[in-house]
């Protein structure tokens, strides 16, 4: 009888052992969720932080561009207008387009942290449909910086077709003085041809920058949004 109730005590003392090492390991699994529950917070409320950092610094951007993009509309369309004047000639148009812009504008996006997300994989600790908007507008902005350089090197091919022909404002103004070598090279034959080919140079830049607009406009909305929806999870 005394053996059974020794049993019974042991029995009970090693039941109420094993259940507060089960409460303890159960405790000290919830404290490690809640740490990593808040490290992770912690990690995606700084990546927000760097989102819209970045956000506000690809607007920027973006409306410096436009900015750009709109100066070459306004000197083109001034340049059309030359086209009033009802003594213009070859000699003079050819003038009037060699002080237009040649350059073509470079759009590079520096900033990183949705590359960032995605290389990482970290862009899934994010809701979903933040992921799937920073996604939609990374692409878009790849797009538009994939277009631009298209069209670059579209116009250069263009411009150089148009140099070979004695496009050229510098050797052009130069030339007046020389009469005899400007006949040798016979560049006045070629005034047709070059005003033409500039002309189609002018008229891809004036396309693509209005494209290059309305896209960049786009991609600042989509900017603005994004902010949005990502200061609403930071509340």
């Amino acid at each position: 009888m005394l053996a059974k109730n020794k049993l019974r005590k042991y029995l009970i003392y090693a039941s109420g052992e094993i259940m507060l090492l089960v409460i303890g390991i159960l405790i000290a699994l919830q404290i490690n969720n809640w740490n990593e529950r808040r490290k992770l917070n912690d990690e995606r409320e700084n990546y927000y932080h760097q989102l819209i950092a970045d956000l506000n610094t690809d607007k920027v951007y973006a409306k410096n561009l436009i900015i750009a993009f709109e100066a070459v509309l306004k000197q083109y369309e001034k340049y059309k207008e030359t086209f009033n004047n009802r003594q213009l000639n070859t000699q003079k148009t050819i003038e009037n387009l060699g002080s237009l812009q040649y350059s073509s504008q470079p759009v590079i996006f520096e900033t990183n942290t949705i590359k960032t997300l995605i290389n990482t994989g970290d862009i899934g600790i994010l809701p979903q449909n933040i992921n799937t908007s920073l996604t939609t507008y990374l692409g878009n902005q790849n797009n538009l910086i994939d277009a631009n350089t298209l069209n670059s090197k579209e116009m250069i091919k263009m411009l150089n077709n148009a140099t070979s022909n004695g496009a050229n404002p510098s050797l052009l103004a130069r030339i007046q003085k020389q009469p005899e070598l400007m006949e040798q090279l016979k560049i006045a034959e070629n005034y047709s041809r070059i005003i033409l080919q500039l002309e189609a140079y002018h008229l891809w830049q004036e396309m693509t920058s209005k494209t290059s607009i309305y896209n960049l406009s786009s991609l600042i909305e989509e900017a603005d949004s994004n902010i949005a929806a990502i200061k609403k999870e930071l509340e």
